[in-house]
């Protein structure tokens, strides 16, 4: 029987694509603020104590909206076993609403947005991932945590300079990770060339509901039928 890295290793290649897209947007259009990678939120926060730079209220909201998404859902998922399951179906559910939503009211909302519009979109993107990261750390994919990349490249690194990562499933999830995020961070880039941000987000919400029901298939194919009566 294959593994839970195995059988959801292209479950969570859609969440990290989907990461990809939001922190594409978010940077782009709501004032360099990292919606799902928390690591750049708080290194310009860093920057902002020091003088370096102005104001970051957005990348604050967005370490605390994450902290608030990925607290509840840990809440939520306290005591469900390792892998797949329904409670991280539920969870992640959640995460495709508060996509949609954020996505249709982008769209409509208008090309200069006000600051407190900013504020609201930050807020939603970056619950939502904290949602996604929290439910990926349950499933427990090796080096797939969808949401940062930098201990996936480093396990590259040093996986090659060691021979134990020149093959095998652990290269091709590091690649897996590192392709995904890259690739909807391209697709990202270019919904905001198109000034078309909210759709973009929408695509987040389709990719995600798209790895809820993959992984749901993964999940099945490895669950023996019920005996027939």
């Amino acid at each position: 029987m294959a593994s839970a890295a195995d059988r959801h290793l292209s479950t969570m290649a859609l969440l990290t694509f989907a990461t990809g897209i939001a922190d594409a947007i978010g940077y782009l259009r709501l004032d360099q603020v990292f919606t799902a990678n928390m690591t750049g939120n708080v290194v310009l926060l860093g920057m902002v104590v020091a003088g370096r730079i102005g104001p970051a209220l957005g990348n604050l909201i967005a370490l605390l909206l994450f902290f608030v998404g990925a607290w509840a859902t840990g809440r939520m998922l306290r005591g469900t076993p390792k892998g797949w399951g329904g409670r991280v179906r539920q969870a992640l559910v959640v995460e495709v609403v508060i996509l949609a939503g954020a996505g249709v009211w982008l769209l409509l909302a208008p090309a200069e947005l006000p600051v407190w519009l900013i504020a609201i979109f930050t807020a939603l993107l970056a619950a939502a991932f904290g949602v996604q990261a929290a439910a990926a750390r349950v499933v427990g994919v090796k080096d797939m945590t969808t949401v940062v990349v930098t201990s996936t490249f480093t396990g590259l690194a040093t996986g090659l300079a060691t021979g134990e990562g020149r093959g095998g499933p652990a290269l091709r999830r590091r690649l897996t990770s590192l392709g995904t995020m890259a690739l909807g961070a391209l697709l990202g880039s270019a919904a905001h060339a198109v000034h078309l941000d909210g759709l973009g987000v929408l695509v987040c919400a389709v990719v995600v509901l798209a790895a809820i029901r993959h992984g749901e298939r993964r999940e099945r194919a490895v669950t023996p039928a019920p005996p027939r009566p």
